[in-house]
């Protein structure tokens, strides 16, 4: 019996993918619905912090400084120094 807050997904995916998935979750003792459901929240995860991620580029570089030859040669040699 499905629970009240679950719903059915059909997708079509290559028959090796299918075997592929199956003998990992024979292997390691877990259902193909435990699978599935864990790598698709891993997926949006990932999609969601590329999106976060990508703003946080955009939004840099507007605001963005870049250093000069003579700068950077300054500010490594600093770092040399502290090292």
């Amino acid at each position: 019996m499905i629970a009240a807050n679950m719903v059915a997904l059909g997708a079509r995916i290559p028959a090796g993918l299918k075997n592929n998935i199956m003998t990992y979750c024979d292997r390691h003792g877990i259902k193909l619905r435990f699978f599935v459901e864990q790598a698709l929240e891993e997926k949006l995860r990932e999609e969601q912090e590329t999106q976060e991620d990508n703003a946080e580029i955009d939004k840099r570089l507007k605001n963005a400084h870049y250093a000069g030859t003579e700068e950077l040669t300054k500010y490594i040699s600093l770092r040399k120094k502290r090292a």
